[in-house]
């Protein structure tokens, strides 16, 4: 299950979100954000990234869990909705069914050519 990057978590004194939660993201809607502690989700123990992952690894998409976290030295709780992972697809203008114009023709040309 994905509830956010957690590439930019950070294990000092517990599991801090090292940066900015991107709107969006079962993170930022349940209220986290960029310092916030996390201390249990779904009332286990989450205070390392190997903790987050093993929560993780026992949740189910579209089912709310609780989360504790501290922000800003007061304890908070929300609601986390995980979510399978996300993933980004890169396509070409060809694939997407739409037109590919000269002008996009010459970008590529100018990008791909040696310089």
């Amino acid at each position: 299950m994905w509830i956010g990057n957690v590439s930019d978590w950070v294990e000092k004194e517990g599991l801090i979100i090292g940066s900015n939660t991107l709107r969006g993201t079962p993170v930022y809607d349940a209220g986290l954000d960029v310092s916030d502690k996390v201390l249990a989700i779904d009332n286990q123990d989450t205070r390392t990234i190997s903790d987050l992952n093993t929560v993780l690894s026992h949740l189910h998409s579209g089912t709310a869990v609780e989360i504790r976290y501290l922000h800003r030295g007061v304890e908070k709780r929300g609601t986390i909705n995980p979510s399978r992972t996300r993933t980004v697809s890169v396509v070409t203008f060809e694939q997407a069914g739409r037109p590919l114009t000269p002008a996009i023709q010459q970008f590529r040309k100018n990008w791909l050519s040696a310089k």
